[in-house]
């Protein structure tokens, strides 16, 4: 029923899915990293797997092979998505606070302040 292709695409987006979510809470700069490297990833991984469906559907006039594709690939496809939209949501919010947050010279002293959470870290 399906090719190579597709088995390859799935395994590896199950892969991609583990480490992304394992990636979680981003505490880091190095998990900063980690979680784009894989977003941009799973983005491509998105896109071919989408690819595949139409073409799979397109080849194939039975109605039958159309619904077993879909069952197959579109669970994956909503796997794929929701962390895609879990990464622009929590990329925004870590956005949002890098630009609340300034460095304010004290003398000899510079402190961070956070002013979010009104927090004062020298």
């Amino acid at each position: 029923m399906f090719n190579y292709m597709t088995l390859l695409n799935w395994v590896c987006s199950q892969e991609l899915l583990r480490h992304f979510w394992s990636s979680y809470l981003v505490t880091t700069q190095s998990l900063v990293n980690k979680a784009r490297r894989l977003k941009d990833a799973i983005s491509q991984i998105d896109t071919k797997l989408e690819e595949i469906k139409v073409s799979e559907i397109k080849v194939s006039a039975q109605s039958d092979l159309r619904h077993q594709v879909s069952l197959v690939v579109h669970p994956k496809h909503q796997a794929l998505e929701a962390a895609l939209v879990h990464y622009g949501a929590d990329d925004k919010k870590r956005n949002a606070k890098r630009a609340k947050a300034k460095w304010l010279c004290l003398g000899e002293w510079y402190v961070y302040v956070h002013f979010q959470h009104y927090a004062i870290t020298i």
